[in-house]
């Protein structure tokens, strides 16, 4: 009786359906609507971060600019001294404060061979920052590399590339 029952639950389990087919002009749609969706979240990070950066870059220079303030004018003024992010500046001058800062960028592609049980496997990954002329860190970028077979000087070329874009 236990077999008839098991053959019994056996015969009324049914596999879910297949998924619907699309059709090739519905899954291209489909994939322009999120590659589109991807490049607006893309440009609106980038937006962010150029503001950031601008911002970061005014701090600096107004920073320095205070050092350069003699001590007694400081004690006699130094409440009075501000220039607010954004006031009386334009968008030209910020792209200005780009072009004329210095960054530097630091990368490095990383190939090894591990041995996983029985086999040996290559991995990479890649490393790369963006610092500023006075070295204070503005962005950082880790990631591994997925690839059948990598030389050093292709990852090392990949990190670069990464760093540049």
């Amino acid at each position: 009786m236990t077999a008839s029952r098991i053959s019994l639950q056996l015969s009324t389990s049914r596999s879910p359906p297949p998924p619907p087919q699309q059709s090739p002009l519905a899954f291209d749609i489909e994939r322009y609507e999120q590659e589109r969706s991807d490049r607006e979240l893309s440009q609106a990070e980038m937006r962010k971060t150029m503001d950031d950066l601008n911002r970061r870059i005014h701090d600096q220079r107004f920073a320095l600019e205070i050092l350069q303030v003699p001590e007694k004018q400081w004690r006699a003024y130094g409440d009075h001294y501000q220039r607010p992010y954004g006031e009386g500046s334009t968008s030209s001058s910020a792209a200005a404060a780009i072009e004329t800062e210095t960054f530097r960028v630091y990368f490095k592609g990383l190939v090894s061979e591990e041995r996983i049980r029985d086999s040996t496997v290559t991995v990479a990954a890649i490393g790369v920052v963006i610092c500023d002329s006075r070295d204070n860190l503005i962005s950082e970028l880790g990631k591994p590399l997925k690839s059948k077979e990598m030389s050093r000087e292709a990852v090392e070329i990949e990190a670069l590339i990464e760093g540049l874009n």
